[in-house]
Formats: structure tokens, C-alpha cells, sequence
């Protein structure tokens, strides 16, 4: 329902930890991730900013972050302002993955042909940046941070903090996922899986209409139980949960239901002024949400394991 082809699938859902699954992968996935998938249509935007003035945001940034450089961030914080994101996006991140200095290995699994959220870390002041994607079709850099055309299980080095954002649930092989996650992640690093989760109250509302079953690209969609004891069985322990689900999970299941397609010319996602939904609509979809994540019931959350050095 993405592109509006109306193939059907399979699923099933296991009985003891609720993970709903694809029953056969397609042999010829390609199909399903054309030239018009998003994550491949960054655009490869110039940062136009004076570099002296992206110096000085680094410099608050790392006392935001680390607490180091105090007396030099006292004299600019009258005029270099903190960028909103680093409040109130990012230093919550930061701070859960338990990064240490700038210099520690960040890796975006899945990430397209491009990551905003590496770009957004080199902005903060992080060297070691790297992304990979199998799907892409061929090694790019973006912004200067190397995409490459891999799995992570083609991988080497150590990482201290290592983001699926919406991946590990398009990956076949879990297990091996897994294993390499393992692998590279240095003790007491940290992996954020950001995936749909299917015991949630949008999963029971709309079920097949469910916008994040995203059929056949979701082969896994995991419920809370079952992703921590996936983790858990790889020595990665869970210790926080943050539901993020916004207002595109209600819209677009709303949409299926009434079969509209995602990318249609009539989909809020396309062209709001032509889209089924009033601006109160749009609104009441966004409470819905914010409800659901405060009830820890969301249809998307992201889940932060350490590696706890067990086997």
C-alpha cells in the first residue's frame, strides 16, 4: 500500500512473544525499494554557514555534552545560541547511549543513501561516522560521511554506539544481525533498535490496515516482549524504552483503511491540500499519539540495549 500495488502477503504471529512475521521473504526484494523509496532520495545539501560559527557551536555543544571547555562556553553563551535539536533531540540520545568524547565510532545501519542523524552528530562535533546499507546502489559519501554498500555483518572495528532507525525490521536474518551487532558494539556500548512494534494500540485498531506493517519490506514486527529476549539471548541488555510515535502512524492507517495509498496524489503525505484528512484531523491524529506514547502503547518506540560482555 506504500505504492498502491495491492500485492498480498502472508504474516503470521507467534503465540508466545507476539512477533508478527513474514511467512516467505521474496526471493527479489529489489523490487520493493524503486527509485521512489525515501530513504533514497536525500538531497545532498551544502552547509552555507560561516565554519568559524560551526566551530563555536561545537564548542557549546561539547560542554553541553561533556562538560568540558566550562569557562570557554561561559564567555560564548551570550552569543552562540544552542541549535533546538541538541536539547531536545539529540542530548537525550547522547546521553543514553553513554557516548564518551567525539572521537567514539557511530554507526547507522539501514541508513539509505545518506543519514541525517550522522549528519547531525558531525554538526555536534563526532569524527568517527559511518553508515551502511546493502540496498543502495553503490558507496557514496554524504556530507563528507562514508555510506557504504554493505551489511553490518560485512563489518570491522568497535563502536560505542550502533542506531537501527526503521531497519531491523527490513533485515532477513536477525540472528546474524545480531551477532555482528555484537561483535562490533565495545563492552558497554550501546544499540538503539527504533522499530514498529505490533503490541500496540494502533497493531489492535487497524491490524492489516496497520500502516507500519509496510508489507513485504517489515519481514519482523517485533512486540516488546519479544525484541527484548531476541536481545537478551546476544548478550544485550535492555535498560530503556522510548515510545515515538507520531501522527503518520494514525493518518496513514487511516488512509489504508479508506485505500489510499501512501505515495497517492491524494495521500497527506504527497499533498496535504488534497489529502482526505482536516487540519483538526491532522491535530487529533498528533494527540492520539502523544496519548498513546505516554501510555507506553505506541506503534513505534525505540529500545536501548548495552552490551553486557555475556555471550
Amino acid at each position: 500500500m506504500m505504492f498502491g500495488t495491492r500485492e498480498k502477503f502472508t504474516y503470521f504471529q507467534c503465540r508466545a512473544c507476539k512477533c508478527l512475521q513474514i511467512t516467505d521473504v521474496p526471493s527479489d526484494m529489489h523490487k520493493y525499494y524503486p527509485q521512489g523509496y525515501y530513504s533514497f532520495n536525500a538531497e545532498k545539501q551544502i552547509n552555507k554557514k560561516n565554519r568559524f560559527y560551526d566551530l563555536l557551536i561545537k564548542q557549546r555543544c561539547r560542554t553541553a555534552i561533556f562538560g568540558k571547555g566550562v569557562k570557554i562556553n561561559r564567555l560564548l553563551k551570550p552569543f552562540v545560541k544552542l541549535p533546538y535539536n541538541v536539547l531536545n533531540k539529540y542530548m537525550p540520545i547522547i546521553k543514553r547511549a553513554r557516548i564518551g568524547s567525539f572521537d567514539d565510532g557511530i554507526l547507522d545501519v539501514g541508513c539509505g543513501n545518506s543519514s541525517e542523524w550522522l549528519a547531525d552528530f558531525q554538526k555536534l562535533g563526532f569524527r568517527n561516522l559511518l553508515g551502511v546499507d546493502p540496498y543502495i546502489d553503490y558507496e557514496t559519501k554524504y556530507r563528507n560521511i562514508p555510506i557504504l554498500k554493505k551489511s553490518v555483518t560485512e563489518l570491522d572495528g568497535s563502536y560505542a554506539f550502533i542506531m537501527f532507525h526503521h531497519s531491523f525490521e527490513h533485515i532477513a536474518d536477525p540472528l546474524t544481525t545480531l551477532t555482528a551487532v555484537k561483535r562490533l558494539l565495545k563492552p558497554g556500548g550501546v544499540c538503539l533498535l527504533r522499530i514498529p512494534i505490533v503490541s500496540s494500540y494502533a497493531w489492535e485498531k487497524y491490524g492489516v490496515n496497520w500502516v507500519e506493517l509496510d508489507a513485504p519490506r517489515h519481514f519482523f514486527l517485533h512486540s516488546a516482549k519479544s525484541i527484548t529476549l531476541l536481545c537478551g539471548a546476544y548478550g544485550l541488555e535492555l535498560f530503556d524504552v522510548v515510545y515515538d510515535s507520531t501522527a503518520f502512524e494514525f493518518a496513514g492507517s487511516e488512509q489504508y483503511q479508506k485505500d489510499i495509498p501512501l505515495f497517492a496524489e491524494n495521500s497527506f503525505l504527497v499533498n496535504p491540500e488534497k489529502c482526505i484528512f482536516t487540519q483538526e484531523q491532522m491535530a487529533q491524529f498528533a494527540r492520539e499519539a502523544e496519548r498513546v506514547n505516554r501510555e507506553g502503547c505506541g506503534g513505534r518506540a525505540g529500545f536501548y540495549f548495552v552490551n553486557n560482555g555475556a555471550v
